[in-house]
This record gives C-alpha cells, structure tokens and sequence, in this order.
C-alpha cells in the first residue's frame, strides 16, 4: 500500500483518474445490477442496496489502507453548527421536490416490505454516491490542490461537475432538454454536498442530507404516477439555485488553509 501512496504522490492527476475509473465502474454496477431483476421491483431494491453497502465498504476501506480515513471525514461527525444550518435547506428541498413531483406528502404502506427496501435502497445511494464524489473524488482534488480558498472551489466543483455529469446516462430514457435539466439540478446539489462536508469537516452530514432526500422522495412516489416532465424539470432546476447560492455564502465563510494539511484536522 505504500507503494501506491508513493505513486499517488508522484502522480496525483493519474492516480485521481485511476480512481475516478475505479468508482465509474462501481457506479454502473451498482446502477446495472436491477437490470437482472427485472422480474421483481423488491429484488431489483435489495440488490441495489447490497451492491452499493457492499460498494462503499470497498471504497472506505481502501481509504482507511491509505490512511486517509481521518482526513475524508469519515471518523468525525461533524461540527454541530453546520448541521443546524442545514435543516431549513433540507426542509425546503424536500418540501419543494414533493410539490414540484407528486403534490402530495402521502405513504402507501399495503406493502411495508416492499417500502423498507425501497427507502434502504434510496439511504445506501445517498451513501454510496458520497463516497465515491466526496469521499473519494472531493478529497482527491483537495490533495491535489490544497484547502485555500481557490483549491476548495476547484475541488468543489470539479466532484460537483462530475456527480452532475453522471446523470447524462438518462439520455437513455429521457429527451436531451430534459437530461440537460437533471445535470444542471445535480451540478448545483453537488456543489452544495461539496461545501458542507467542508463546512462541517464530516461526510456524514451530505450523506444524511443525500441519503434521508432520496428516501423520503422514494417513499413519497410510491403508488404514485409521479412523472417527471421537462417543465418539471426545469422548476426544479430553478428552485434548486437558491440551495446552491447558499453553498456559495457558506463557502465564502470557510477558513482557507494555505498549507496541504486538512481542514478536517483543524
């Protein structure tokens, strides 16, 4: 393992696109594995979330062989302040996408099984797609380029780019206009995730952000014809601005370090 330390010093760009190979490739067998259980919708929920735990376990792991668990954020849980600045953010996300998607805050619970997977598969890939774009890519880009105030917007938004980027997959399923929208809304949800792990030194708190978000919606749309049009997709786009001018402010309140050393052992 110190071989690869040594390498990733030598050769931060490779290793961070060796990296970026590795967790592209988790994502898609993550995001691939319903496709063989097309069968059954509670199957295709307990493959997702064993195969993204299983994922992320991988990826902590290899952080923590690195000895970059600490510095990641994964053993802190976070300063207190930042998770208090985030809950009316978190209310009016989640108030706005039930709105803008459903209109209704109801639960259909013929079928608690069912549901338990459903909201477990929506937690593991709040935690999976952390790990892997501020676990991993996010922290990658703040080794390269340290943790002043310009090595933080680039690294923040180079994971954001990327975690936006990766919903271009949904072209697959959806018109351009409409794919387009879904990256912009990700870009802009991942530059605020970015900011409040460096905000609040933990990975924790974008992950409970990330993760409750996608169970809650995920449980909410159950039983319903939720579905998702171009017009819906650009108000979302455009409700999800002020969450991002907020990671902005945010970001403008981080103290900047002017030496490689972490934020997260201040």
């Amino acid at each position: 393992m110190k071989r690869f330390k040594v390498f990733a010093d030598f050769h931060p760009f490779l290793f961070i696109m060796i990296l970026g190979f590795i967790s592209v490739f988790l994502i898609i067998l993550a995001y691939s594995w319903e496709e063989l259980f097309k069968g059954s919708e509670q199957n295709q929920y307990i493959g997702q979330s064993v195969i993204q735990l299983a994922s992320t376990l991988f990826l902590i792991f290899v952080l923590w062989r690195f000895g970059w668990l600490r510095d990641s954020g994964f053993t802190s849980i976070g300063r207190g302040q930042t998770w208090i600045i985030i809950i009316l953010p978190f209310i009016y996300v989640l108030a706005k996408d039930i709105y803008l998607l459903t209109g209704e805050f109801s639960f259909e619970l013929s079928k608690p099984t069912l549901l338990f997977w459903r909201g477990l598969s929506s937690l593991t890939t709040g935690l999976f797609e952390e790990t892997v774009f501020r676990g991993v890519v996010l922290f990658s880009f703040l080794l390269l380029w340290g943790h002043s105030r310009s090595g933080m917007i680039k690294s923040i938004s180079v994971a954001a780019l990327l975690f936006g980027g990766v919903y271009i997959l949904r072209l697959a399923e959806n018109p351009v206009p409409q794919t387009v929208l879904t990256v912009l809304t990700f870009v802009l949800a991942g530059f605020f995730y970015g900011v409040i792990l460096v905000h609040g030194r933990s990975i924790w708190i974008p992950i409970a952000f990330h993760g409750l978000h996608n169970a809650v919606m995920n449980l909410n749309m159950a039983g319903k014809n939720a579905v998702e049009t171009p017009l819906g997709s650009f108000f979302i786009l455009l409700t999800t601005i002020p969450v991002f001018l907020l990671g902005i402010y945010l970001l403008k309140r981080i103290p900047q370090v002017t030496t490689q050393r972490s934020n997260f052992q201040r």
